[in-house]
């Protein structure tokens, strides 16, 4: 069946709805070729005449979704950092009390993750009175190759966009921590096993495990941190059957609230 508002007569296929569709499609286009892209190359992408592209990113370019760089290229604009952000806040909220139950179960600190071109976002923590504070604090960025929940979230994505994730950690001067065929391998290896662990790879003395939110609207990564000393490897995979049970309930959690 036609969807009503993008087929046929009437205002759901008037110009005005078909130039916002244009503009979240360049929007897309942009994410897909690095964030930033020529002319040319936008046209191509989307099929449509440079004339065309081009006045969809002067209305995008003053409503500060894109940027006009000085060599006259097209980069996503700081507009969306706002939108992102929202919409992290929101996840944050409604994963808040399945985060708590987990870290009173696991007694140590339990973060929800997210991926943002080349980074790992922590958009949600709940943080037990015995644990300092980990470096994984509600919106900050961390390398996904150097993270264990990074890890987790590509894993969950398909090839073409993993190999999308590889050209942008070039483009952008950053390699991942192994050469592209050992690490593509060590994703598969987590996209099999369902988990992945992290030990003091990004602070000294902190360890981490991070599962998949399976069938999330979005892929998300819950993780666990604490401690070296406390959260061994065998404490970790100790957790695993309890974090994946939690992340199912999470996940049915968000399926429900999109549908209601």
């Amino acid at each position: 069946m036609d969807d009503p508002l993008t087929s046929g007569p009437g205002p759901g296929n008037s110009p005005g709805v078909r130039s916002l569709r244009r503009g979240l499609d360049l929007l897309e286009a942009m994410a897909d070729a690095g964030g930033e892209v020529s002319l040319r190359e936008l046209s191509r992408r989307l099929e449509l005449a440079e004339s065309t592209v081009h006045g969809l990113l002067r209305t995008l370019v003053l409503s500060g979704h894109v940027h006009r760089t000085p060599d006259r290229r097209y980069a996503l604009g700081h507009a969306l950092i706002r939108l992102g952000e929202a919409t992290n806040r929101k996840l944050g909220v409604q994963a808040a009390p399945t985060l708590r139950r987990l870290a009173e179960i696991a007694g140590e600190n339990v973060d929800l993750a997210v991926l943002e071109e080349t980074d790992a976002v922590y958009v949600a923590q709940a943080v037990v009175p015995r644990s300092p504070r980990s470096a994984r604090e509600v919106e900050r960025r961390l390398p996904a190759s150097a993270t264990a929940a990074g890890r987790v979230l590509l894993s969950q994505l398909p090839p073409a966009e993993i190999d999308l994730f590889m050209r942008r950690r070039l483009g952008h001067g950053d390699e991942v921590a192994l050469p592209p065929d050992r690490f593509l391998t060590d994703l598969a290896r987590i996209r099999s096993q369902g988990y992945a662990i992290e030990t003091e790879e990004i602070e000294i003395g902190v360890s981490c495990l991070a599962l998949p939110v399976r069938r999330a609207p979005i892929p998300l990564a819950l993780t666990v941190t604490g401690p070296s000393s406390r959260l061994t490897v065998d404490y970790m995979l100790s957790l695993r059957p309890r974090v994946h049970q939690v992340a199912e309930q999470l996940a049915a959690e968000m399926r429900r609230s999109l549908s209601s």
